[in-house]
């Protein structure tokens, strides 16, 4: 209606006032991406880009394959289950999970929380093994929580939910 409306437009500040904190919303993809770079870029915390890696399965030559994971970089996460090619991971940062990883859990697409460790699996490694989640809604991670329990540490809180690699399969 008109009058939500004109509340909506009382609430419109200029993006340099908000603080990082606040919603922001978008009316494309692009300035997402955009923003949510420039946050990582300015983060002072620990911090990592995750590449996806992309398996091609089936009987197909090794160009074709090649070919295949080369397009796969070039989709829109609309185009592969809302996973992404990928990842800026920094401990402190605030994020929402894209895809539905365990719905009884609650955690799916849009499930906010904040990025609070991130564990390798060996000094060498450079890809976190386990990225550690605090979400906002205590009950949200609750069965993954308890499923994990072996992976608790002293200094990982009881509180934080680990995520794992994700696998899908996508037939082409």
């Amino acid at each position: 209606t008109e009058a939500d409306l004109a509340i909506l437009r009382q609430r419109i500040v200029d993006p340099k006032d908000a603080p990082r904190s606040a919603p922001h919303l978008f009316a494309v993809n692009d300035l997402i991406t955009k923003f949510n770079d420039k946050v990582f870029d300015e983060s002072s915390g620990e911090k990592v880009i995750i590449t996806a890696y992309d398996e091609v399965l089936g009987n197909v030559t090794s160009d074709v394959k090649k070919q295949i994971r080369k397009t796969l970089l070039t989709k829109s996460p609309s185009d592969t289950g809302n996973f992404i090619s990928k990842l800026n991971a920094g401990v402190g940062l605030y994020y929402e999970t894209t895809a539905n990883l365990n719905v009884e859990d609650g955690i799916v697409n849009g499930s906010g929380c904040v990025l609070k460790k991130l564990q390798y699996q060996g000094t060498d490694s450079t890809i976190p093994f386990i990225i550690w989640v605090e979400f906002d809604r205590p009950k949200v991670g609750q069965i993954t929580r308890n499923k994990h329990n072996n992976f608790y540490t002293p200094d990982i809180d009881r509180s934080w939910t680990p995520i794992f690699a994700q696998r899908r399969t996508f037939y082409v």
